[in-house]
């Protein structure tokens, strides 16, 4: 609150006006987006935060994990200028096609991760997203069950694929948990 103060130390404003400059200061602070509560509101606003640090705090460390799988899936992708033209040279094998169908899902994945949750939060992107999780997580376990099929693995469902399902459930709670996030803090 600022204080206009003369000379010799007496305040020289009045309380309508010490009360206007406290209502400006505080309608400047909240339109600038530093709001603290209110007294009113302080009872409410204490207990819900003891109660939201832990799901918060749960929220940051699943989307850091997803971060560092989204930073491997990416390494992965650029591995892929040394590995494409390795076995392209060897012609259109079983192992080329497993690599490209690998390739495919990497990079729909990728892209799940990368694309900001804000983005997917309203309902029909929401529903496209979770339906884009599903078909990438779904395309990893495919193609491990052609691997097996063709005889190029000796697993129906490899590290990598349960990988793939363990990502796309971690994907699908943090969007569901940011959704809830949104949904709470919009009136």
């Amino acid at each position: 609150m600022v204080w206009l103060v003369a000379q010799n130390g007496r305040r020289i404003t009045n309380r309508c006006t010490r009360a206007a400059i406290a209502c400006f200061a505080s309608s400047f602070l909240e339109f600038n987006e530093v709001t603290t509560a209110r007294p009113r509101e302080l009872r409410r606003w204490a207990p819900n935060f003891s109660r939201m640090t832990a799901a918060t705090d749960a929220y940051f460390i699943l989307r850091a994990a997803i971060l560092v799988v989204g930073l491997l899936l990416g390494l992965l992708i650029l591995t892929a200028f040394v590995w494409v033209p390795f076995y392209g040279g060897e012609g259109y094998t079983l192992q080329f096609q497993d690599r490209i169908f690998q390739l495919i899902g990497q990079v729909v994945f990728f892209l799940m991760i990368i694309i900001p949750y804000r983005w997917t939060v309203t309902t029909p992107l929401y529903q496209f997203r979770l339906g884009l999780i599903v078909v990438a997580a779904a395309w990893a376990c495919a193609v491990d069950v052609i691997a097996y099929d063709r005889g190029l693995t000796n697993q129906h469902f490899t590290l990598g694929s349960t990988l793939a399902v363990a990502v796309a459930i971690l994907l699908c709670v943090t969007l569901g948990m940011h959704r809830n996030r949104w949904k709470s803090a919009s009136p």
